[in-house]
């Protein structure tokens, strides 16, 4: 009867550890119930976050072979995802660019670091050329093992268009303004700095553009003593935003020339429509200016001798007897009065031959002399 009840209550212990490891069994599988929902729910939120973006999201494994290849590698190089399974991204670059970027790659995976914003040319299937941005993370096992890397790759080819232009653009702008003999520049008006100056500069006003760079207050040395109160004002205008848009002023040269320039503006404004910069081009119009002086000058001049010369004109009433002249006021006076009084004409008397003969006669036949004809 012992033996009975020992048995029955090893039976019972054996039920409840079986109860319990049932108990254990139905929460472990609750648990990995939830694990697996959780997956899912992961790898569909990963499937939408894949599909909702416009870059490529990649994984490759430890040799660089692609492991898996998101849906849109065929917006950016024209392939269908498996299509590109089994390849590395070095079989979609040209040669050159494919055998440097490996060797890249092989450094950066052995040292088993990210790496962000690295710029590849790739081949689309239509055979032109596509720059991608790339970057990525290494993957690790739950047990540390590397198993590869992860990232994305995005299409930069119309900004790297877009930059290409804008250099080729910015280089056109500094070989004219380096060529012309017009002063070019751009002025901070926050930093109150010169951001550019053309080399023109040197031969304008005696300085170099550095040192323009250096010392912001320079100009206010080259500005004319007689032009400084003129400028000064300008640039307060300036700062309320009411530049003009050209003025002339005169400077001192280097070499202590005097100068005169003729510049055009143009006021930069920010978003709030607030003055941040001063851009213009400076044109040395000395030549012109002294060209202008001397032709005032020789007007001057003109009228000055015009003022002192009378000229007869008009009707003149002459008696047909004595051979007077009626003046302006109604009498009558000799000719030479009055010619001497309507110009500049001064008056010496002479005798002519006819004159000389009717009047004397003989009298000058016997070798003598007579008056000048």
């Amino acid at each position: 009867m012992k033996k009975s009840d020992a048995t029955t209550r090893e039976l019972i212990r054996e039920i409840g550890a079986l109860k319990q490891r049932i108990a254990e069994l139905e929460q472990f599988k609750a648990i990995h119930r939830g694990m697996e929902e959780a997956l899912r729910e992961s790898e569909e939120r990963f499937r939408s976050l894949v599909e909702a973006t416009s870059d490529w999201v990649w994984e490759v494994d430890g040799n660089g072979v692609y492991t898996y290849v998101g849906p849109n590698v065929k917006n950016l190089l024209g392939y269908e995802p498996h299509e590109i399974m089994g390849k590395t991204p070095f079989d979609l670059m040209p040669k050159d660019r494919a055998q440097e970027i490996g060797a890249w790659f092989r450094k950066v995976s052995d040292a088993r670091k990210p790496f962000s914003g690295l710029e590849n040319v790739n081949l689309h299937k239509d055979g032109r050329e596509v720059v991608l941005e790339t970057n990525g993370v290494p993957v690790f096992d739950t047990r540390g093992a590397y198993l590869g890397y992860r990232g994305f790759d995005r299409d930069i080819t119309a900004s790297k268009r877009a930059d290409r232009a804008l250099q080729a653009s910015e280089e056109r702008f500094r070989l004219l303004a380096e060529r012309s003999r017009d002063l070019i520049f751009r002025l901070s008006l926050v930093e109150g700095r010169y951001e550019y100056i053309s080399p023109a500069v040197l031969e304008m006003t005696g300085y170099q553009p550095e040192e323009y760079y250096d010392d912001p207050f320079l100009i206010r040395r080259v500005i004319h003593p007689d032009w400084r109160d003129y400028f000064f004002r300008e640039w307060e205008n300036l700062i309320e935003g009411n530049m003009p848009s050209s003025y002339e002023y005169e400077i001192m040269h280097r070499s202590g020339e005097e100068r005169w320039f003729h510049q055009r503006n143009v006021l930069i404004r920010d978003a709030n429509g607030r003055p941040v910069a001063l851009e213009g081009i400076v044109t040395d119009i000395t030549e012109r200016k002294q060209a202008e002086e001397e032709r005032e000058n020789l007007i001057f001049e003109l009228k000055a001798t015009l003022a002192k010369v009378k000229l007869l004109s008009g009707l003149i009433p002459v008696c047909a007897s004595c051979k007077r002249i009626r003046n302006d006021k109604g009498y009558w006076e000799q000719i030479e009065a009055y010619i001497r009084d309507h110009s500049e004409a001064e008056f010496s008397h002479s005798i002519c031959p006819e004159c000389a003969k009717r009047l004397y006669g003989g009298m000058l036949d016997d070798g003598e002399p007579g008056p000048p004809p």
